[in-house]
């Protein structure tokens, strides 16, 4: 009889920070299949992928830690909001977002382990998932009605407005590096597209929903760093 193929165990001299991060992804993948089986592993792979991804903004770090807690994310989505109006793959794509948003490299360091960044992104999920029930259209009260002229902008106000979001518009677009960031730019942030919306009007440029996400994410990231974009803000709120 033919034994079984192990998993590599992890060599006690290996270092995690010292990998190439092809081979690091490859680690944590196996730790991550590992835990899933019930068996303990070492969990420094991942939370050095965590951290390159965080810390370092690496690509191919981002991508593993989508191959390894994807279907976790998207499991989570399925069980908490228990609607076909939002697919659940959309809806892991917001928290993953969410995620890269608001997980910091100070949180980073306050985790324990790969428990407690897991623990970050579920809460990631409901806050999305709160969200999304919070869209759905409820019923308009009667006394709405009479407040709606007060809602409308003056003529003054509407060209202002008008004004400042072209004056905007040019600023983004002068940080597109290609096809993919105008059409998020005019998809998403003028047309108020979701991702899945998004990859549905352009399949070409986009072939699943995660790579609007990954687009999009590279896309903001490069209009932070913007001086340009920062001092148009400030002046606007001044």
């Amino acid at each position: 009889m033919v034994a079984a193929t192990a998993i590599e165990a992890p060599a006690p001299g290996e270092r995690p920070d010292a990998m190439p991060v092809r081979h690091l992804c490859r680690r944590a993948q196996e730790e991550a299949d590992r835990y899933r089986t019930g068996v303990a592993g070492d969990e420094r792979f991942a939370m050095e992928v965590v951290r390159r991804a965080i810390v370092e903004r690496d690509e191919a770090c981002w991508e593993a830690l989508h191959a390894m807690y994807g279907p976790v994310v998207q499991g989570w989505c399925r069980a908490m909001y228990r609607c076909a109006d939002l697919a659940a793959e959309e809806l892991a794509a917001l928290a993953w977002e969410k995620f890269w948003r608001s997980f910091t490299a100070e949180k980073l360091a306050a985790c324990r382990g790969v428990s407690s960044v897991l623990a970050y992104l579920k809460a990631c999920v409901h806050s999305v998932v709160v969200d999304a029930r919070r869209r759905r259209p409820a019923p308009l009260p009667l006394e709405a009605v009479d407040a709606w002229p007060d809602l409308v902008p003056s003529p003054e106000e509407a060209v202002a407005e008008a004004e400042g979001r072209a004056r905007l518009r040019e600023l983004v677009l002068r940080h597109a590096r290609d096809e993919r960031d105008r059409a998020i730019i005019a998809l998403s942030y003028e047309l108020g597209l979701r991702s899945a919306a998004v990859q549905a009007a352009r399949p070409d440029l986009f072939p699943t929903v995660a790579d609007v996400y990954r687009a999009t994410r590279n896309l903001l990231d490069r209009l932070g760093r913007s001086h340009e974009l920062r001092a148009w803000f400030e002046r606007e709120r001044a």
